[in-house]
């Protein structure tokens, strides 16, 4: 829970019911559920900002290992909320993904191992080509066109008009290690995915909550009247703290070293915090209606939003103020004079911040796996486990542990010395193999 005020807000009333059911990390839980949310909010709801435009679907892959992080579970327990009509195949053919969205341009796919994708793209297989339109997808384009040639050189032309597709799915850390390329990392499939990690967390099993039946037909009733309400001519802004905050927080990843390797993916997860800041806001109107008791009043996302409005100021291009929730725009190609504006607080765009900027740091660290090399990274990732707070990492049991040579092994923490990631020890050790004390290596981790 975030806060008193905010006990009913969809986002937190998912993340208790899925801790009522599975040990699996909050963070699995407000993944999904941003995903389902956003979907919820469709195609012709947008954020207004430069250079054009910010929807709202999520490519969302929950990471962790497996059976243990119980990311499946979460996957299973949200699903089973949102509506069955706009759920796609879970895997197809490119050819049988262009006719359903040709026949749905709506929808979400939720995926099981996203390992099939990546080994697809990897062994150029037809997986690379569905590969190939989940990407294109993701930009939710007004018209898309594809041609493809059949083994008989018959052509096969498809036309998808406003695409609006969510993709869900999970892969274990070892996988993506393993399959991620350098390719795939700046320009193909990962940086549209929000890559959230969870780690372990074993508790005993429980009787199931009472409540938890009635949880999960509040959230899909939350659901449903998302879909059904009336979103026409609305549009997001930023108020003025919440856009300075917003471009604060972007110039201070720019311009740090620590995420120089990842700048194409920090681009897309940048429009991610203005589209999660827009779905926080949804979320708290969400539990203010239902908890009043009040959404059969509500037929408008003006409405709902206005639950929760707070008069923060924003100014276009022009200086002139968005003085209400509805105003009177002509001087966009974008803006009608019946446009309803709903303005985000800075609150929103913070909390965005604090969900995004941890699934940066999770690719970030992908990626330095990758160019690091397998070896490198193995023992890096040794030192970053067992050499923290404190911690001695001996050098011998990282060896076996990693299984790389030593004279690898050796170059490899001159390089980590060198970055000042870990820092050398030694111990007198006594042992009753040998007959006098000797000086055992340890070592510290002091990286970020």
């Amino acid at each position: 829970m975030t806060d008193a005020d905010d006990a009913f807000n969809f986002i937190d009333l998912g993340i208790i019911y899925c801790a009522c059911s599975t040990d699996a990390s909050p963070a699995f839980a407000e993944g999904t559920l941003l995903c389902v949310l956003g979907h919820a909010l469709g195609r012709e709801v947008y954020n207004e900002i430069q250079p054009d435009a910010v929807y709202h679907n999520v490519y969302m892959l929950l990471n962790g290992k497996s059976t243990l992080t119980r990311k499946t579970s979460v996957q299973k327990l949200i699903k089973k909320t949102y509506d069955q009509n706009r759920w796609l195949a879970n895997e197809s053919s490119p050819e049988a993904l262009l006719e359903e969205l040709t026949e749905q341009s709506e929808g979400i796919i939720w995926a099981g191992e996203f390992s099939k994708i990546l080994k697809g793209i990897k062994s150029g297989g037809y997986m690379a080509a569905s590969a190939e339109v989940l990407n294109d997808m993701f930009d939710c384009p007004e018209l898309y066109i594809k041609k493809l040639v059949n083994k008989k050189d018959s052509k096969h032309k498809f036309v998808i008009k406003n695409a609006y597709l969510s993709y869900h799915t999970t892969c274990t850390p070892a996988v993506l290690k393993e399959t991620l390329t350098r390719e795939m990392a700046d320009g193909g499939s990962l940086p549209r995915f929000l890559i959230v990690n969870g780690e372990p967390h074993r508790t005993p099993r429980k009787r199931l909550r009472k409540d938890v039946l009635n949880m999960v037909q509040i959230i899909r009733n939350m659901l449903n009247f998302m879909l059904k309400i009336d979103k026409s001519n609305t549009v997001f802004v930023l108020s003025d703290e919440a856009l300075q905050y917003y471009n604060e927080e972007v110039e201070k990843v720019t311009q740090s070293e620590k995420y120089e390797r990842v700048s194409s993916i920090a681009g897309r997860y940048e429009n991610y915090v203005i589209a999660i800041a827009d779905l926080y806001m949804i979320s708290e109107a969400l539990g203010k209606a239902f908890g009043d008791g009040t959404p059969s009043t509500i037929s408008t996302l003006v409405q709902l939003v206005a639950l929760v409005q707070q008069p923060e100021k924003a100014t276009d291009d022009n200086t002139s103020p968005y003085t209400s929730i509805t105003t009177n725009f002509s001087n966009s190609s974008n803006r009608t004079n019946c446009t309803n504006y709903l303005i985000v607080q800075k609150k929103y765009v913070e909390r965005a911040w604090k969900f995004v900027k941890p699934c940066l740091d999770n690719a970030k660290e992908l990626i330095e796996y990758i160019d690091m090399g397998k070896e490198l990274s193995k023992i890096t990732e040794y030192f970053r486990e067992h050499g923290r707070n404190g911690n001695k990492a001996w050098h011998s049991e990282m060896l076996t542990y990693t299984n790389v040579g030593a004279k690898i092994a050796r170059d490899c923490i001159q390089t980590l010395m060198e970055r000042s990631q870990i820092e050398q020890f030694t111990e007198p050790v006594t042992s009753e193999k040998r007959k006098r004390p000797y000086e055992k290596i340890f070592y510290k981790w002091i990286g970020d």
